[in-house]
Formats: C-alpha cells, sequence, structure tokens
C-alpha cells in the first residue's frame, strides 16, 4: 500500500528533522510497549561512522500475525531557491545498506517498507513535512483492510498539528513576514505571468460604466457592483471595493496572497463554506500558488467550486500587486462535497505605500473582481455574494486595526497646534467666536433654569430659557482630569476612528467632515432622532480659538456647503449653535484639571415629542460624561489624596482615649448575607426608617492607608461605591474633624425609588495607639455645628434629611492587613416601611464592606490568595447593588467586563489571553448547553474556544451532586 500526507507544522525544520530521525525516545519506547507488547525493538545509531541509523521493530498487524521490520534511516539538508532550506529523511530496508546489519532472528515473517520525510522551512519557526510511504505486509489483505491500515499510519500528521500547535495568530505574522522581505525585494515575473497580468488589466479596464454603489459592512471600505445584465436572475457580476489599511503594502499583499492562512480558514469556516486548501506541485514558482475552494450557496443551489491561482508582483516602489485567475486543475474531493457547480471567479488586488500617520504606516488597497457562478442566479444571491467576496478588505483592516493608535497621533498633532501654534482668523471666524461667547455668558448668568437628572453622577446637567424664548439651551458641566489643549482637541477631532465607530450609536447615519485651516472645518451631518421622525440634517462650521488660556469651540449654522451638499429629499434642516468652554483649573500634584462646560440650542425644525426631546437633549448633554470618562485619573487622584492623608497622620502625637469598645459588642437581630463572603454583617431594624447594623471585615492594606481611606470622604471611590448622589467636604473645622454631607438615592429592593435623603455630619479621626484608628460620624447640632449659611443650605434644600451614625474601628493585624469593624445606626425620618428600611441598611452595610472589595482589586496576579480569589469569585456572581436586583444577559455580561477591568489581578489575565472576558461572561450567563470538551493549548484558546468552555460549566455541575467535583470536571 502507498500513502502519503502534506503537514503544516508550527516548528522550526531542523526540530521536526530531529523528531523524525531520532527514534530512540522514552517517548516512542513507551508507546510501542503499549500498542506492540514485547515485540523486539532495537536501534543502532551511527552506522560505521556515519548520521546512517537502523532500526529492528516487530509490529502487531492481526490479534494471530505479527511482522518484522528492518530499515536503514539517513538525512540530508537541501538548498531551495531565495536561500530556503528543506531536509530530506529517508529509509529504505536494510538489505539495501552494504555494510554490517543490525539483523534479529525473531520467529516471524518479515515486511517491507521505504519512504521518505521532505521537511521544508516556511518560516524561522515553521515548516511544512510531506511523507510518502510504501509498505508490504507480505500477505493477502481486502483493499478495506489495506485503507484503514494506511489511515493508522497517516494519523501522525494530526499528531504532529497538536504536539507543536502554536497560536494562529503569532503563525500567521511569522509566515507573512517571510513573504513580505520577498515582496520587498520583488521577483521576476515570467512570459506566461506577465501576460495574465496584462490580460487582467486590459478585461477591467474596460469596464468603466453600469457601476452602482453597494452597501459596505465596514465604514472604511467603498463597494460597487456591476451586473451583467438586466435580467432577475444573473450568471456574471464584478465588484471593486477600496480602503485604506494600517500596515504596509506589502503585508497587505502577504495577508491577501495567503488564501489558506490559519485566520483567512477560521473566516471561512465561519462562512459556512465546507473546504478550503492549497494544492502543492513540488517547489513551484516562489510568486505563485494554488488553491481549490468549495463556497457554501443556499438550498436547493449546488456548491461551487472555485480552483484559482494567486500570482504576486511588485508593480512599482510604493505598490505590489495580486492577480487571481482560474485554474484547469481538477480536484479529487474523495466524493464528500456532494454535486458541485464549477465557477470562475477573476481578481486584482492592489495595495499601495502611503503617508504614514505618525509611525504607523499606512495603504490604499483596491480590490477588482470578476465572478462567474457557472449558471444562472436570482439577482438577490449575486448582491449578496460580491459584498461577501469584496469584505476581505474589511478583514485585512480588522487584522491589522490600529485605530487607537493613529486617533492618539492625530490628537498629539492638534494639542501641539493649539498649544504653541498661532492662528489668523477671517473676520467671519472671529464674528463667530465673538458670539459664541456672548451666547455663553448669557447661559451663564441666567438663573432661571431646570435641573436635569444626569446620568453620570460627576456631571451637572441644566436646561435655561433665554429671554423668554420657546427653545431651551442645555448646559453640561464637569472637571476633566486633563489640560484644556487636550480637552479642545478631543472634542474638536470630529473625524477621528473612535467618533466613526461610535457615530451610529449616537443616531448620526452619515457625516461629511471639510477642513477649511487648522482651527476650522465644516461639519455636515445626518441623525435619526427615532420616534419615526423624518431625519434632520445640520451644516456647520466649527471653529476654536485660545485666549488667555482659556480655548473655545463655537458650532454655529453655516450657507457656505449648502451647494455642494444639497438637502436630501425628506430631510428636514436643523440649527444649531454650540459653545464649548474649556478653563484651566489648580492641578491636583501632578494631574492636570480643566473646567468644561458645554452650552447648546438646537432648532430641530418641526413639532417633535416630548420624550423624544428629552431623550435627545441627553444624548447631546452626555457628550461632555464622555469626555469626562475618557480622561478619567480619579484613582491616581484618590492615590494622591491618600498619600497626603498618611504622610499627615504620621504628625499625630496626642492619642485619644476614645474607645468604643462596648459599641462593638453589641449584636443585631438577623445575620444578613453580604455581597462579600469575607464579611460578618448584622442588622436590626427598630423601626419604620430606624435600624441598626454592624459589619467585621479583614482588608489587604495596612493599617494607615485603611484609614486614609475612610477618612478621604468625597473620593471617587468612595462616589463609586455608594452610589451617593453627592458628597462633600462641606467645612475643615480641624485637623481631624469636618462637617461633610452626603445625599443619597434610596430604594426599595424592588427598585422603586423614593426621595433623596440628605445626611449632614460631623466626622472625626481618633489615634487610639500605634494599632488602632477610631472614625466616627454623628449628627450635626444645628446650633453649635453649622453656621448660618449652612444652616440655610440645609433648610433651602429639597431632599429629604436624615441622619447616620457611624462608628469605624480599624485595627492593625499585619503590615498589608487591617481589621475593619463598623457600627451604623440609621434614621431616614419621614414614612418608611420596614422592608425598604431593611434595604437601605443593607446598602449602608455593604458601603462599608466595600472597602474589602476595593483593596481585594489591587491585589496583583502573583499576590493573589485563596481567601481574595473566593471574594473575587464572590463578586462576579453577585446580583445585589452592583447589578439593582436585575438579572438580564446584558447586565451579568456588563458585570463581567467591568470586574476584568477593576482587578489588578484579572487585568493581567486578560491582557494576556483576551478570549478570558467571553469565558467568564458564557460561564456567567449559566445557560445550559451541550458539553463540547476543548482540546487545545492555552496559548491556542482563542473565542471559539473561550465560548465552549464557559458554555461547559453548567452540563458539568448538572451531572455531579456536589458543586466541587463539577467544578473539578469542568
Amino acid at each position: 500500500v502507498w500513502a502519503g500526507y502534506g503537514v503544516t507544522v508550527d516548528k522550526a525544520a531542523e526540530i521536526l528533522v530531529a523528531e523524525m530521525f531520532e527514534l530512540e525516545t522514552y517517548e516512542r519506547q513507551r508507546k510501542h510497549e503499549k500498542e506492540e507488547g514485547n515485540l523486539v525493538r532495537t536501534i543502532r545509531k551511527n552506522v560505521d561512522g556515519s548520521r546512517g541509523m537502523q532500526q529492528h521493530i516487530g509490529i502487531k498487524v492481526s490479534a494471530l500475525d505479527n511482522r518484522l521490520f528492518e530499515n536503514w534511516y539517513s538525512w540530508k539538508e537541501n538548498k531551495l531557491s531565495y536561500g530556503r532550506k528543506a531536509y530530506m529523511v529517508g529509509f529504505v530496508p536494510l538489505s539495501e545498506f552494504s555494510g554490517e546489519k543490525c539483523e534479529g532472528k525473531e520467529n516471524y515473517k518479515s515486511g517491507e517498507t521505504t519512504g521518505i520525510y521532505i521537511i521544508e522551512e516556511v518560516a524561522k519557526n515553521v515548516c511544512r513535512v510531506t511523507r510518502i510511504q510504501t509498505v508490504d505486509l507480505n500477505m493477502y489483505l481486502p483493499a478495506k483492510a489495506l485503507e484503514i491500515l494506511a489511515g493508522t499510519q497517516l494519523v501522525e500528521a494530526n499528531m504532529l498539528q497538536e504536539k507543536f500547535r502554536r497560536n494562529a495568530k503569532k503563525v500567521d505574522e511569522e509566515v507573512r513576514g517571510v513573504l513580505v522581505e520577498r515582496m520587498k525585494q520583488g521577483v521576476k515575473l515570467d512570459e506566461e505571468q506577465e501576460k495574465l497580468f496584462h490580460e487582467l488589466e486590459k478585461f477591467f479596464a474596460k469596464e468603466k460604466e453600469g457601476w452602482e454603489k453597494l452597501k459596505s459592512p465596514d465604514e472604511g471600505v467603498e463597494m460597487e457592483i456591476n451586473k451583467k445584465g438586466k435580467d432577475k436572475k444573473l450568471r456574471v457580476a464584478l465588484g471593486r471595493a477600496k480602503g485604506t489599511a494600517d500596515c504596509t503594502a506589502e503585508e497587505a499583499a502577504a495577508w491577501y496572497f495567503e488564501y489558506c492562512s490559519r485566520e483567512r480558514m477560521a473566516i471561512d469556516r465561519e462562512e459556512g463554506n465546507p473546504a478550503r486548501l492549497e494544492i502543492r506541485k513540488g517547489e513551484g514558482r516562489i510568486n505563485e500558488k494554488l488553491f481549490a475552494v468549495v463556497k457554501k450557496f443556499p438550498f436547493p443551489l449546488n456548491n461551487r467550486e472555485f480552483v484559482i491561482r494567486h500570482i504576486w508582483s511588485k508593480m512599482k516602489d510604493k505598490t505590489v500587486a495580486i492577480a487571481v485567475v482560474p485554474a484547469v486543475d481538477k480536484v479529487d474531493w474523495s466524493g464528500g462535497m456532494g454535486k458541485l457547480t464549477k465557477g470562475q471567479t477573476k481578481a486584482i488586488f492592489t495595495a499601495t505605500n502611503v503617508e504614514s500617520k505618525g509611525e504607523i504606516p499606512q495603504c490604499k488597497i483596491e480590490l477588482l473582481q470578476y465572478l462567474d457562478a457557472g449558471v444562472h442566479l436570482p439577482a438577490q444571491i449575486v448582491n449578496k455574494k460580491i459584498p461577501l467576496s469584496l469584505s476581505v478588505l474589511k478583514e485585512i483592516n480588522n487584522s491589522f486595526n490600529r485605530d487607537d493608535d493613529v486617533d492618539r497621533d492625530e490628537l498629539t498633532k492638534l494639542v501641539n497646534i493649539i498649544k504653541n501654534e498661532e492662528q489668523e482668523y477671517d473676520d467671519t471666524e472671529k464674528e463667530a467666536i465673538r458670539k459664541g461667547k456672548e451666547f455663553y455668558d448669557k447661559c451663564k448668568e441666567d438663573k432661571h433654569f431646570v435641573e436635569l437628572e444626569s446620568p453620570d453622577d460627576r456631571v451637572k446637567m441644566k436646561l435655561v430659557y433665554l429671554d423668554g424664548e420657546s427653545l431651551g439651551t442645555g448646559i453640561a458641566t464637569t472637571v476633566v482630569d486633563a489640560n484644556v489643549e487636550e480637552c479642545a482637541a478631543h472634542e474638536y477631532y470630529m473625524d477621528s476612528r473612535e467618533f466613526q465607530r461610535s457615530a451610529k450609536k449616537k443616531g448620526i447615519t452619515e457625516y461629511h467632515v471639510k477642513k477649511a485651516n487648522d482651527h476650522s472645518f465644516y461639519y455636515i451631518v445626518t441623525r435619526d432622532l427615532g420616534f419615526l421622525l423624518n431625519k434632520r440634517e445640520e451644516r456647520s462650521k466649527i471653529t476654536w480659538m485660545k485666549e488667555d488660556g482659556i480655548v473655545l469651540i463655537d458650532v454655529s449654522d453655516t450657507k457656505a456647503v449648502m451647494e455642494e451638499y444639497p438637502l436630501k429629499k425628506s430631510n428636514i434642516l436643523a440649527s444649531v449653535h454650540t459653545v464649548w468652554v474649556f478653563e484651566p483649573l489648580a492641578p491636583i500634584g501632578e494631574i492636570p484639571q480643566t473646567a468644561v462646560t458645554f452650552t447648546t440650542r438646537v432648532d430641530t425644525g418641526g413639532n417633535i415629542p416630548t420624550a423624544a426631546a428629552n431623550y435627545n437633549a441627553k444624548e447631546f448633554l452626555s457628550l461632555v460624561s464622555d469626555s469626562r470618562k475618557k480622561f478619567d485619573k480619579s484613582k491616581d487622584i484618590d492615590d494622591f489624596n491618600r498619600f497626603h492623608i498618611i504622610e499627615k497622620m504620621k504628625k499625630i502625637k496626642k492619642k485619644s482615649a476614645n474607645t468604643v469598645g462596648k459599641l462593638f459588642q453589641k449584636r443585631g437581630d438577623i445575620k444578613i448575607e453580604s455581597a462579600f463572603p469575607l464579611a460578618d454583617n448584622w442588622l436590626k431594624v427598630l423601626g419604620k426608617g430606624e435600624g441598626w447594623g454592624k459589619t467585621t471585615v479583614k482588608v489587604k492594606a495596612g493599617l494607615p492607608m485603611t484609614a486614609a481611606f475612610f477618612w478621604d470622604f468625597s473620593s471617587t471611590a468612595w462616589q463609586e461605591i455608594t452610589g451617593d448622589a453627592e458628597r462633600i467636604i462641606e467645612k475643615e473645622v480641624g485637623e481631624w474633624k469636618r462637617i461633610v454631607k452626603r445625599k443619597q438615592k434610596l430604594q426599595k429592593k424592588h427598585g422603586v425609588r423614593h426621595k433623596k435623603r440628605e445626611y449632614w455630619s460631623v466626622m472625626k479621626l481618633h489615634k487610639v495607639d500605634e494599632e488602632t484608628i477610631i472614625i466616627t460620624m454623628a449628627p450635626v447640632k444645628r446650633g453649635r455645628d453649622v453656621s448660618k449659611e449652612m444652616m440655610e443650605r440645609m433648610i433651602m434644600s429639597d431632599a429629604h434629611k436624615a441622619q447616620e451614625e457611624v462608628t469605624i474601628r480599624l485595627r492593625k493585624r499585619g503590615e498589608l492587613e487591617t481589621s475593619v469593624e463598623v457600627v451604623i445606626r440609621v434614621d431616614l425620618r419621614k414614612d418608611v416601611s420596614v422592608k425598604a428600611t431593611t434595604f437601605a441598611m443593607e446598602r449602608h452595610l455593604d458601603e462599608a464592606s466595600a472597602v474589602l472589595r476595593y483593596f481585594n482589586n489591587l491585589v496583583n496576579l502573583k499576590e493573589m490568595t485563596k481567601e481574595v480569589g473566593e471574594a473575587l469569585g464572590a463578586d462576579l456572581v453577585w446580583d445585589g447593588g452592583q447589578l439593582g436586583g436585575q438579572n438580564s444577559r446584558k447586565d451579568r455580561e456588563k458585570h463581567m467586563e467591568e470586574v476584568c477591568k477593576e482587578s489588578a489581578a484579572l487585568r493581567e489575565v486578560v491582557k494576556k489571553h483576551p478570549w478570558f472576558v467571553t469565558l467568564l461572561k458564557r460561564t456567567r450567563l449559566g445557560e445550559l448547553s451541550r458539553n463540547n470538551a476543548v482540546k487545545v493549548k492555552l496559548e491556542c484558546v482563542e473565542m471559539k474556544e473561550a465560548w465552549a468552555i464557559g458554555n461547559n460549566l453548567i452540563p458539568c455541575l448538572k451531572s455531579r451532586k456536589v458543586i466541587a467535583a463539577g467544578v473539578d470536571q469542568w
């Protein structure tokens, strides 16, 4: 029987030579004993001082019959074209060796085998292995038995692939890297190849008319179709696509040329296509490959078979082209593809290097493709298949995507212009800035406004009606952790890739940016307001100006581009006047601070329902929140503030006698299950609106750091933990005494909200000794603790007044461990049900013990412990306050993302394995599915495998009575 295989292996060619030639290993010996029992296995190396080797081995052919194979092995190195290496490992019957032989005297028949391994270098750590072998068992076997025998010998191909499999993306990069270097050098086309390129160029050049625009799946790729015929059924069509990629022309061309790369094979499988393979015929031309593919077509149509040649050529210094032409070769699919219809395709792919974006290379990519389906097809199928074929440009974009780097480079240039380059403004631009200032000042001074509920607690929103106008003006203010130039550049750069990605989510269906100069541009936009309303279009001129360190951006209506961009039929022209003002504030440490004010008035034209107007107003104002989040450095600011608190605490000399020991001996009636497994929580409801509670936790932080965390009342960390609408230090009375205010959103478990509660408290810190610190909060005494002005503000507030008494005892348990005990008594006042009171108390206790989560999230992967792991696991499945009692898929998936971002340990895991978030999401969703074993190495796991691993948890748990056993099986 003759048999052979060809396989690509993710290992260096030299290592594969050793793998094939080195027979005397423990692994091979164990395998022989397992499969062949006590049959002979003798190996003799360095025969006659050469690299030759002899093997004397017994093989079981059947339960009653064995065969003895005696072979002579050797290997050699070959040099291929373009400096590539190849190795040959050959073996023949020992009878062909003329020297001393290692012959055995076993009492069973002899068999004969001859074969060769050809190992070609593809890249430094990738090679192609071809094995051809013939075996004569010296006995009669049916054809089916011979097929089975051949198959068992050829499983070696799968074994080699699995044994040395590496990350697919890295392997593709290595293979492309070799091809890229060849493309840079170029290769001379032979006569036939030159003719093919010439014919393709001539073929596509004549197709100048009949092109129609196609809806592209990627904003960065333009697509067109040219249908050959006007009937409802088509056989032939042409497609054209253009785009830009963040790579060199050689890299884009190499990606397209490698038709059977791991990435492209994976995409092909996702599309449901039955087969794609490379056909090899000896060494061949270095710039040419032959491929065969079967494309899936909808029932009842036959699938289409295409056999194609890829030929690359360096056309000019900056351009690489790839010709795709049909081949006449027949492919033996072994009858496993069913009935196929032969299709034909021709294409020219070109990639041209253009000016880089900073250090990021850029190239223009274009694809012209001809498709002949073999028979006439319904037009709707052709309309679907052509974009699918052209979407290869989108896949190139995705593979080399560096959107964030490109945006960063453009923003850096713009920041430098705003900061350092003088600008000259014409009269119309000066007038626009003057009107913008006037508009901003009017809104700022107007005292008649309506506060809007902001989706971001750190952004204040309000609505102003100027001079009795019916149109409201929206104003949003915040503080951003960046300098004025960075803030202004971020808002001014409207053509960023980040903006392109998010435009549709903001209701923008189409937009154009036309640059006027370095400080102004024209902005043409179409918006979908929803609510079945006609689309709105805007024509604006956007101008920035910097004066006295303040940057102002004015967005005003313009008619200058109406001819170039006329209003589309049925759309309504809207009027917009927007002003951004960026004012520098004092930095916090080394972190710059900027006060940002966004003022906007929009006349959408026509009658707009109130719901639509309110929704779109908030969407507009939320731009300020986006800017704040973009530059958020809250954690750094909190760290800076805590460092200064710790330094200040070191100077405390006078010790306090305030021990409050008896207070912590009390215990509530109800032990509650906390969101934190290591927290000991008790509470007692004293009546409607009144409750008492106690919590005890140990945190992974030293005593000074823990005390600083609790004392930093207005920190962002506490804002996020409590979800308070407001947390303010009203007045510093002394070094360790202050008056604080917090405004809490009170709600029941099922989500019904009560009116906000406002707490005014006196906060004190007492250092009992070197190992104990106590922090207390008590309700303010109206005559003694607060000034007249403060009292007026308390009375004027529309929130219900409530009281809380808090005592926190912090005790050192180690250099990086602190015991935290918190006792809370709350009086919510007014009529609050027992259930709402209980829920409010649980929230208070969770707030107190949330310090556990905060410091656990700071633990890196190397320092993780079983206890911290348990707490992190509980956090991952917490349905309490974090999800507000909601259990939707979206909430659970979002929660997984947030935990992975907040935990230092999980951030390390996700950075190394991005698919880990997908695994956690699927695990957390807990949806019943079939168990699918995943047999790949860790470094080879990708999103598909992560999805399956996550889905496997529930089937594993269902198959075991004990949770731990189910998890072990998983």
